[in-house]
Parts: structure tokens; sequence; C-alpha cells
């Protein structure tokens, strides 16, 4: 059985100590490579104003799939792209932020 994955981009208004606040999934693609210089280059503008954060879930395909790793990104304004930050201890136990 060959497995598909696909890695999501989802924006992410903001982040506190409850979780987040207001998500949107961007796309997907089919590796790695692709959705990270996405993400880290703001492609297609994900930032658009209002999403500090962007992260990237790789999932698999099938029902009710699970985000088997991630990577959690934070926009800063004087470079107009998105750098890699650590996940934060309160996001430590949410997955599947676009699909799911």
């Amino acid at each position: 059985m060959i497995v598909i994955n696909i890695y999501t981009i989802t924006g992410i208004i903001d982040i506190d100590k409850k979780g987040t606040t207001g998500e949107r999934c961007f796309g997907y693609f089919s590796n790695f490579d692709d959705a990270e210089h996405c993400v880290k280059e703001n492609r297609g503008d994900i930032y658009e104003q209002l999403y500090k954060y962007a992260i990237i879930e790789k999932v698999e395909e099938g029902l009710h799939p699970y985000a088997i790793e991630r990577w959690l990104y934070k926009y800063i304004d004087d470079m107009d792209e998105y750098t890699p930050i650590d996940v934060p201890k309160c996001l430590e136990h949410i997955v599947n932020f676009a699909i799911g």
C-alpha cells in the first residue's frame, strides 16, 4: 500500500495561553519543501494583515486523518515573511487545524 501525505497550510490570527483565535486553511502541497517555501515567502499573501502565524501539518490520506507532524511560523513585518518558531505549550495537544 502506498501512503500519500499532504502538507496543509493554515493561517492563525493569534495564539495565547488558551489556544488559537481564527484559523483558515489556505491550501496544501504534496511535499514539505513546496509548502514551506510558500509559507516562508508569504506567497499569495497568507498574512493578509491578519494571520500572525501559519502552520504546516503533515496529514496522511484517509478518513479522520491525524496530523502526524507540524511546523509553526510567525510573521515578521519587516521582512514580509514567516519564520519558524517552536510550538508553544498551549498548542502541544491541539492537532488538525486544517482537516478534522
